[in-house]
This record gives C-alpha cells, sequence and structure tokens, in this order.
C-alpha cells in the first residue's frame, strides 16, 4: 500500500513538472519570444578570444531585464542563509542550437551580504576554491588540476586590461543509481575588467574520448556579481551598513535524463549555489584559504 501511494504521488510530481516545461516550452510558439543559446562548438576550430566575447554578448542578454525573451518566474526554496524572498529564479524556454534538448534555460538573481567587494568575489569564484562553491559534486583536488589547455589573455586590449583567464577543462558529475556520472568538457572564460565568468561544454579533439553522446552533458553556466550602493541595499538585510553585492547566474544543463527530472535539477541548483557562496563569503574560510595560496 505504501509503495503503491509513494509511486503515485512521484508520477503526480513528475507530471506536474512536465506540464511546467510544457508551458515555457510553447512560449516560442505562441509569443515568439526567443532564448538562443549557443551550441557545443569545436573550440579547435575558431578563435578563443572571439568565442569569449560571443559568450559574454550570451550572457549579457540572458541576464538583461529590458530583453523580449519570455521568462517564467520559478517557486524556489529560499537560502536559509539569506533574506526572505531575496533568490529570484526564471526560466525560459530554450531556442537555438540546444531548441532539440527542450530542457529550459534558468537565471537567477540574489545578494549577498558582508562581502568586501565584487571583485574580490570574482577572483575567488574563479579559483578553485571558488569552482568548489559553483560545483561542489566535483571533488576539491579535480579543481586544482591544471586545465587541459590554456589559452593567453590579451591583457594589452582595452577589454581585457585587468587579465582574466581562458582555459579548456574536464569536469564530471556524480548522479544517483544507475545515472552513474556525466563528464563534460567546458571551456571557462573571465573577463575580470566586466566582471564576468562563463563556462560552457565544447567540442575538442583535446579530450576525444568526450566528443560522443555516452556519459556526456551539455552545460552553459555565467555568473557576475556587482557592488550595490548602501543606499539602495534591501531594508531586508541583515545590516544596512554591511556592504552587499548582487548576483546574476544563469545556468543551462541537459544530464540526458528525464526531462522532468532535469528540469527540477536547474531550477533548484541556485538555492544551493547562493548558499555556498554566502557562506564562504560569510565564514571567510574559502576567502581564506583561497587568499593564502
Amino acid at each position: 500500500m505504501l509503495i503503491a501511494i509513494t509511486s503515485w504521488f512521484i508520477m503526480k510530481f513528475l507530471n506536474e513538472l512536465s506540464a511546467r516545461v510544457n508551458q515555457i516550452n510553447r512560449s516560442t510558439v505562441e509569443d515568439s519570444y526567443r532564448a538562443d543559446l549557443i551550441g557545443e562548438i569545436d573550440i579547435d576550430q575558431v578563435d578563443s578570444l572571439s568565442l569569449a566575447k560571443k559568450y559574454f554578448e550570451e550572457f549579457n542578454l540572458l541576464v538583461s531585464r529590458n530583453s523580449v525573451i519570455r521568462w517564467y518566474e520559478e517557486k524556489v526554496r529560499q537560502p536559509s542563509s539569506l533574506p526572505r524572498s531575496n533568490l529570484r529564479v526564471e526560466s525560459a524556454a530554450t531556442t537555438g542550437a540546444l531548441k532539440y534538448t527542450e530542457m529550459p534555460v534558468q537565471r537567477a538573481f540574489w545578494t549577498i551580504h558582508n562581502c568586501s567587494s565584487a571583485r574580490q568575489v570574482m577572483d575567488f569564484i574563479t579559483s578553485p576554491q571558488g569552482f568548489l562553491v559553483i560545483d561542489p559534486m566535483t571533488p576539491l583536488e579535480e579543481h586544482y588540476r591544471p586545465p587541459l589547455l590554456s589559452y593567453p589573455v590579451p591583457t594589452t586590449s582595452i577589454d581585457w586590461t585587468d587579465g582574466g583567464l581562458m582555459e579548456l577543462r574536464q569536469a564530471f558529475t556524480t548522479l544517483f543509481g544507475p545515472l552513474a556520472q556525466r563528464y563534460f568538457l567546458i571551456f571557462n572564460v573571465f573577463n575580470r575588467l566586466a566582471g564576468i565568468f562563463v563556462s560552457k561544454s565544447v567540442l575538442s579533439k583535446t579530450c576525444p574520448a568526450l566528443n560522443t553522446t555516452a556519459l556526456r552533458a551539455l552545460n552553459t553556466f555565467g555568473l557576475r556579481v556587482v557592488d550595490v550602493p548602501s543606499s539602495s541595499v534591501s531594508d531586508q538585510s541583515p545590516d544596512a551598513s554591511v556592504h552587499s553585492c548582487a548576483v546574476e547566474a544563469i545556468d543551462f544543463i541537459d544530464l540526458q535524463i528525464p526531462l522532468p527530472v532535469g528540469y527540477w535539477i536547474g531550477v533548484n541548483f541556485f538555492t544551493g549555489l547562493a548558499e555556498r557562496l554566502q557562506r564562504a563569503v560569510t565564514e571567510g574560510q574559502h576567502m581564506k584559504q583561497w587568499a593564502e595560496e
């Protein structure tokens, strides 16, 4: 009896998720509001700097409050370490090269407190300790591994005067049960002047074992942190005198698992990310470890 009841609730939950995904995906037909995503590109065949520029343009389009993309607000658990109703997560239908996945793309906005500056947070995020905050399912030692390939950052260019990084890395996500692990090859780009970090799955002969559809994941992740003037900090802030930073983030991930489950993972990803980032900033543990290295 208990098994039957549990199975009924699970099926009801999955059906509700499927209906939600269908509602989001229909918006591209009914309203022609598009969230085109750049698909997987063979990084060996393109200029890395030009590709980075396209990734930043994609990020800015997706986080823009003035775009014509139809975004649907999601109901998510608010991070316990953040003020009530601070985190906002929205989904939109994915179009363009990744439309075939039918997986919506998400974006999120929230505020972190007790941060010294947005630049310090971004420098931390693009360190091995910061990568662990973004992706805790990959062991820390993997984040410390040298990249498969590093690309020169044109610090003489006016757009890159503060430096940054462009690198090719292998990553993996450990799932549950028979789903085992999902691997993907990612191109990380960080422009320190713009304060934007983007990580996207790509193709490359550098790691040919990943150039198949078996056990692979498709991913687009981007994040920017900006300083918030004290006068604009919400009354919900625990201390209006404490410096705060606003976070903008995007995420698309196709783990090649049932669509409703993948959608649920994508929507709820940001609650954990917001909690981990706030904890790292508040406790200073990760920040201190990173600064000492």
